[in-house]
């Protein structure tokens, strides 16, 4: 099984798509109890979430810093840390596993600008054993991935990239960071990735175990001035590095119930 390669990304994407239409079907309670249909997406990537909440009638925005091509559906550029719109103009903010990504308290600054008085957020997260259970997968395929390395260098192909060795089939988590398959890595970015891979801006995996849980997500939209409406657990049981895609879905649905891959969350500024 090919697990590491040049750019995982496309071959990720239906796996990828698979897992986001699941939860936006999870999501359906929260986004039918929206008051209004002006939706803004932060982190579009290459606008499959989009196009799915366009087609459930949503007058939606997506943006991204980085949209990807090809897009489902038109994804422009947009800093979640200073959005380019007035005070007041939408009626439900939405992130899909991109929140982990983001500076937190500018981008919910700014969530909370954006939004009208009565409108909500709903955020999909990843959880920690969503984290357990990649991080299992990142170490244990680590000497494969150094093997390989080691072969470029001998080859003379040294051109390795983020996007090309932190894959993940429960996150896009190069969508906010740049086109990160045109960056070089410097040592301590490769020591970085290969010992500690968080998979968002913390400092390690073992952040993002605490971190991940549902009750820090609740701390965390607390701190930042919103309100718990509900939560969900996510639909299924999935890890990075597209381990096995497609298979045991009954399975990955069963196991989901006491080890989600998300969790999602409908908040209102308070």
């Amino acid at each position: 099984m090919n697990l590491l390669v040049a750019d995982p990304r496309e071959r990720e994407r239906p796996w990828l798509h698979y897992i986001r239409k699941l939860e936006l079907n999870k999501a359906a309670d929260f986004l039918k109890a929206t008051r209004g249909r002006r939706l803004l997406e932060i982190g579009g990537g290459d606008g499959f979430v989009a196009h799915e909440l366009s087609s459930l009638g949503f007058d939606v925005t997506s943006i991204d810093l980085a949209p990807r091509s090809p897009q489902s559906y038109p994804v422009q550029y947009g800093d979640a840390t200073n959005l380019p719109f007035e005070d007041g103009r939408f009626d439900v903010v939405m992130t899909c596993q991109v929140l982990q990504e983001i500076p937190w308290t500018r981008t919910f600054t700014e969530m909370r600008r954006v939004l009208k008085p009565d409108g909500v957020a709903i955020h999909i997260v990843p959880t920690t054993q969503w984290s357990l259970l990649s991080n299992f997968w990142h170490f244990l395929l680590l000497p494969a991935f150094l093997f390989r390395s080691s072969l470029r260098k001998l080859t003379g192909d040294d051109s390795h990239s983020r996007a090309g060795v932190n894959s993940s089939e429960a996150t896009d988590s190069n969508v906010s960071k740049g086109d990160a398959t045109k960056e070089r890595w410097t040592a301590k970015q490769r020591v970085r990735w290969m010992f500690l891979h968080p998979l968002g801006f913390h400092p390690s995996f073992l952040h993002e175990i605490v971190l991940f849980s549902s009750g820090a997500w609740i701390r965390l939209f607390r701190r930042n001035r919103f309100r718990v409406l509900a939560s969900a657990r996510g639909p299924i049981l999935a890890s990075g590095y597209r381990v096995l895609p497609f298979q045991a879905i009954r399975m990955r649905q069963l196991l989901s119930r006491f080890f989600p891959s998300s969790r999602i969350f409908l908040v209102r500024p308070s």
